[in-house]
């Protein structure tokens, strides 16, 4: 039969926009019966595809911002974490500090006695006074460096205060942007189930109107062949083909291959492309088209029909099968279906039969 381009053997990546677009194209064969339903629900899918379309920019957006808000989080931490080291490290140089200066003086003013020959021998003089004096100094250098540290300590403690609070804003931040990452997500989800839905309804009313057609183009076609029967002397049948034999076992070979629009094998066939193919294999050259091969070939009746003979379907002629006998014959029917045997009369009796040769 006549079939919208199948999308088998085309890269399957399709944005949602294409998909829709393939759908709409499909709709190219089908009747004027029943536009409205199919035209309204092809216009809801591409509207759905649109909003789906702009979910994904918008998901890309904010999955780069959380990485952005990510990466300063983790900065911060980083930078607090230096921060938190280097104050226990001051922290612990003031407290040896601190330690050694209270030993200094538990030792110049409890056991004086202890350091005053070392004070002596430095100053040139056993004079308490002098001593005392050179206590003092020493222990002035102590508490400079003892206050350095304890600035130095400050300072640390501020930085920390003002690393642990661009901290909390960062992880503010990513957990704002995270949030929105997530409910657009589920935006995305919901508008990508419901073009799911629309697809499914609309390639649905797509088959149902090709069924309808297909009925209808049945029902014609057996008419006009009753009609034909009525009014034509078709006269002696032609010998068959010598190659009728070659050309059914060549179709026979094809069985199971998928159906391609416009594929002549070997891998993947049309209608025409499979007699093309069987005839080939008999010794005959024929077109890649039912219409082109019904009047390429000699017309016999139904009566008269062998293995081999071409049996046609359509008005205007648009499906073709090769007749194997016993009143079957073997097909490429239609997308999504394979190369198979079918009843020569499976959707109503064929308007012609041709004999190859």
């Amino acid at each position: 039969m006549t079939e919208s381009v199948s999308a088998r053997g085309r890269p399957q990546k399709f944005t949602a926009v294409l998909v829709v677009a393939l759908l709409a194209t499909a709709l190219l064969g089908v009747g004027r019966a029943s536009a409205d339903p199919i035209t309204d629900k092809r216009a809801e899918a591409a509207r759905l595809a649109s909003q789906l379309d702009a979910q994904n920019n918008r998901l890309s957006l904010l999955a780069e911002k959380v990485d952005a808000a990510r990466l300063r989080a983790e900065q911060v931490a980083g930078a607090l974490g230096k921060a938190e080291a280097g104050l226990a490290a001051a922290t612990r140089a003031s407290d040896a500090a601190r330690a050694r200066l209270k030993a200094m003086a538990v030792d110049a003013y409890l056991r004086g006695g202890a350091i005053a020959p070392a004070a002596s021998s430095l100053s040139g003089a056993d004079n308490p006074a002098i001593r005392q004096g050179y206590l003092e100094q020493l222990t002035s250098g102590q508490n400079d460096a003892l206050d350095a540290m304890r600035a130095a300590s400050m300072g640390l403690r501020e930085q920390r205060a003002s690393l642990q609070a661009a901290r909390s804003q960062a992880n503010a931040a990513l957990a704002s942007v995270a949030s929105s990452e997530r409910q657009a997500a589920q935006a995305e989800a919901q508008v990508r189930a419901s073009l799911a839905k629309a697809k499914g309804d609309l390639g649905t009313l797509v088959a149902a109107e090709q069924a309808r057609r297909d009925a209808l183009d049945r029902s014609q076609a057996a008419a006009a062949m009753r009609a034909s029967r009525s009014r034509t002397n078709l006269g002696p049948a032609p010998p068959v083909g010598h190659g009728a034999g070659a050309a059914v076992q060549a179709a026979m070979a094809q069985l199971g291959k998928p159906y391609q629009w416009g594929g002549s094998g070997p891998e993947s066939f049309d209608c025409s492309g499979l007699t093309m193919w069987a005839w080939r294999a008999g010794g005959v050259g024929l077109s890649h088209s039912a219409a082109a091969q019904y009047s390429e070939t000699a017309h016999v009746s139904l009566a008269d029909i062998q293995p081999g003979d071409l049996v046609f379907y359509g008005s205007p002629i648009s499906h073709v099968g090769i007749y194997v006998g016993g009143g079957q014959m073997i097909n490429a029917p239609h997308t999504g279906d394979v190369v198979r045997y079918a009843s020569i009369d499976h959707g109503g009796m064929p308007v012609g039969i041709g004999r190859p040769g």
